[in-house]
């Protein structure tokens, strides 16, 4: 048989994109309406091998047909390379468990135009019809964004695992429906609260409104996960009481031979993920009165239930797995299980920074090196503002990094612009240095080119100074000229350079932002510093993607974002105020859309007579708006409240009806989160660029509308008839949000970034 896998290199050093993603081409490409396939597989050669023949009968052809393959030896890619005709191999050096190799997989898949992506397991076998009438399920119903058929045990006697499930949310306890009926019983379908991983059908469309699986979670749990956020955000999870798929239960755990009741057994590796991913999640739920019922549900109930599981003679191993699960569940201590960790690095791999010099490699670190792990190494973040001189999201990142870097045991320097009087501020455990001046702006609002060209300079002055005595430098992509300066200052060091990515502008929005000239000098520039960015951090998947569409050959990380954890002190406020009012907030430049609203405040007040119009902010618009209010007759019906500290902003969003986020171009609509943590729900314009739009579950915290003053109306209109209903499911939907994707996870995740790189005081004299 002639191959019928390319092979397609995908980087596995825990990235959620980018690196080499050149794939050789099948026949068939992924268009509008594709169904493509993923089989996630690790080690099983045999079992993967007979989940890709099922797939290859289908009555559906995958566009593509895709096997993420994790450390599979070159003897074995060689046959898995031989057996199935039109597939395409995804290798993986690493293992990076169920959740990382599936992001690969659907990421790659939805990159080839498929609209929907079949996810399977390589322990699991498919049905031929079973594409097809998940795609026929999944389209008969609105907001679908998984569907899972019922599945039977392989070689259990007709059996099922899986008919439907059931997520207790008080409790956070999940449980199959009709488990051990047998196959001529199968439940009618229905709405499920979860879709197991074995054998899903996702939505492109729900995927990137979602996100991907939680690699954190490693295996187990995910899929729960994944599909509350999923109804949270007002999509539907169906079960097609149909059995399409058959489950080798536990293969890769070493359970899957025997009886169903042996089969049912816990392994050690599964009895950690199964006792440590439920807690964590318990743990991690907004509300103080679930968080509490959700941990004691994961404590008592899930771990008693665990405990049966558990065969007597195996209780000083599988036993003691459940225990480390726990407390690192408690801990909130993620990713591939520490035990497994601890083997690799005794394997020949590096040692972790700060491991005691001797020590056995399974030997518990010490307090210290837990709680201060970059122990003095020397850290440089660069921005050209900082927090509260500037206030933006941007800003608040990079003060919340520096903290969490402090707080880390690392030597902290700050190097931005001046924005003071005085002398320099004083920030415990960060050294702030100024060293360029200048205003930012042009009337317009649009940047100058002098204070990023004068902070370049001031940054490659310092560095080239300090270049052996750092051991990261951390950055924005912009100003890009600090960027190519730390790059000049640094060559010739190892010193780490890590780039936030924030945007990538396409070359129509640099030529209408800039001009022609100058913009095709900022796409230039551009390029170029996507080559000096070896390590890019990203807060979206689509900006990841962009990255790799637009040449970045480096290793690219998605961070989970940057949401603020919800502040207990503020409470939001679920009642619509009395008098509807639409909130604008920002610079008014003609970026930020402001023009279009003096008419959609004309157009809603057709539906909505009382409705008034909030601008807050200062800008060149600022005369024009005015004049534009009085033209239409509307002076009375708008208030131009100026610039607002953080009380004064606050106080607005919380009594108003919606926020408008009319924005061209937003690097990533923190306004959103802002409004939606006070339960003030928003109307987003639906430009390419304005990444707020990433932020919006339709109809659960806001609606995405056409930039036009008629959809910003309706958008509004349709806000307001929404009342107490949209202001209550907003603020779930921040909680929940903030939680998955708050800044203080992404600082945490660049402090285990710097540990994986070696950054620390082992690295020596900055290399």
């Amino acid at each position: 048989m002639t191959s019928g896998l390319g092979r397609v290199p995908v980087p596995s050093g825990g990235e959620a994109a980018g690196g080499d993603r050149r794939m050789r081409k099948g026949d068939g490409v992924g268009g509008a309406g594709g169904v493509a396939a993923v089989v996630v597989a690790w080690r099983q050669l045999g079992a993967t091998i007979s989940a890709l023949e099922s797939l290859a009968a289908s009555t559906v052809r995958f566009e593509p047909l895709l096997c993420v393959a994790q450390q599979y030896r070159p003897d074995e890619l060689a046959r898995l390379e031989s057996a199935v005709p039109g597939a395409e191999l995804v290798e993986l050096a690493d293992n990076l468990g169920f959740a990382g190799a599936a992001n690969r997989g659907v990421d790659l898949a939805l990159e080839r135009g498929a609209r929907w992506v079949l996810l399977m397991n390589n322990d699991a076998t498919a049905e031929p019809s079973c594409a097809e009438r998940c795609v026929a399920e999944a389209e008969r119903h609105e907001r679908v964004a998984a569907v899972g058929p019922a599945v039977a045990y392989a070689g259990g006697g007709g059996h099922l695992w899986f008919a439907g499930a059931r997520h207790s949310r008080a409790l956070d306890l999940v449980w199959h429906r009709g488990p051990f009926a047998r196959s001529g019983e199968v439940p009618r379908s229905a709405d499920s609260d979860y879709v197991p991983g074995c054998c899903v059908l996702i939505s492109a469309e729900a995927w990137r409104h979602l996100g991907p699986f939680r690699e954190d979670y490693f295996m187990y749990f995910e899929d729960v996960e994944w599909g509350e956020r999923a109804r949270l955000a007002g999509w539907r999870l169906r079960y097609l009481g149909e059995v399409l798929c058959h489950h080798e239960m536990a293969l890769s755990s070493g359970r899957g031979e025997g009886s169903l009741v042996s089969r049912r057994m816990l392994s050690e590796t599964n009895a950690y993920y199964l006792s440590r991913n439920p807690l964590r999640h318990a743990r991690e739920t907004p509300g103080r009165a679930l968080r509490l019922s959700r941990t004691a549900g994961a404590l008592v109930i899930w771990t008693a239930y665990n405990l049966t599981r558990v065969r007597p003679s195996e209780w000083p191993t599988v036993g003691r797995s459940l225990a480390e699960g726990l407390v690192d569940g408690w801990a909130g201590h993620m990713g591939p299980r520490p035990a497994a960790a601890r083997r690799r690095a005794g394997s020949g791999r590096r040692q972790a920074p700060g491991a005691a010099r001797g020590a056995s490699p399974t030997s518990p670190p010490r307090r210290a090196e837990r709680d201060r792990p970059l122990a003095g190494a020397r850290v440089c973040v660069v921005y050209d503002c900082i927090f509260p001189w500037t206030i933006g999201g941007a800003e608040r990142w990079y003060r919340g990094l520096c903290d969490r870097l402090a707080t880390a045991g690392a030597q902290v320097t700050y190097l931005t612009r001046r924005q003071w009087a005085g002398d320099p501020p004083e920030i415990a455990g960060i050294e702030v240095v100024a060293v360029s001046r200048g205003d930012l702006y042009h009337p317009d609002g649009r940047r100058r080119s002098g204070p990023p060209l004068r902070f370049g300079a001031g940054v490659l002055w310092w560095l080239a100074r300090h270049r052996r005595d750092l051991d990261a430098v951390h950055l924005a992509n912009f100003p890009y000229f600090s960027l190519i300066a730390a790059r000049v200052a640094l060559a010739g060091t190892a010193t780490p350079v890590y780039v936030d990515w924030f945007e990538v502008w396409p070359w129509s929005f640099w030529r209408r932002y800039a001009g022609g000239a100058a913009g095709v000098v900022g796409f230039a520039v551009q390029r170029l510093c996507l080559a000096l960015s070896p390590r890019a951090l990203v807060f979206w998947a689509h900006t990841a993607r962009r990255l790799s569409a637009r040449g970045h050959r480096g290793r690219i990380t998605v961070l989970p974002g940057l949401l603020p954890a919800p502040d207990p002190a503020v409470e939001p406020a679920l009642v619509p105020p009395a008098s509807p009012a639409m909130v604008f907030a920002g610079r008014f430049i003609a970026d930020k859309g402001v023009r279009l609203l003096p008419e959609a405040l004309e157009l809603a007040r057709h539906s909505l007579p009382e409705l008034r119009l909030v601008l807050a902010g200062e800008g060149p618009e600022r005369e024009a708006l005015s004049e534009e209010l009085s033209r239409r007759g509307l002076a009375g019906a708008a208030d131009l409240a100026g610039k607002l500290d953080d009380e004064g902003l606050r106080r607005l969003l919380s009594t108003a009806s919606c926020v408008v986020v009319a924005s061209v171009r937003e690097g990533y609509g923190m306004m959103v989160a802002e409004a939606a943590a006070l339960g003030t729900p928003c109307v987003v314009a639906a430009h390419p660029e304005n990444a707020a739009v990433g932020h919006v579950a339709e109809g659960v915290n806001g609606f995405v509308v056409e930039p036009t003053p008629s959809g910003i109306a309706a958008g509004v209109v349709r806000v307001v008839l929404a009342g107490a209903r949209l202001r209550e499911s907003t603020r779930t939907w921040y909680e929940h949000a903030a939680a998955r994707a708050s800044a203080k996870r992404s600082a945490d995740e660049v402090v285990a970034l710097y540990l994986a790189d070696g950054v620390g005081p082992a690295r020596g004299q900055g290399g």
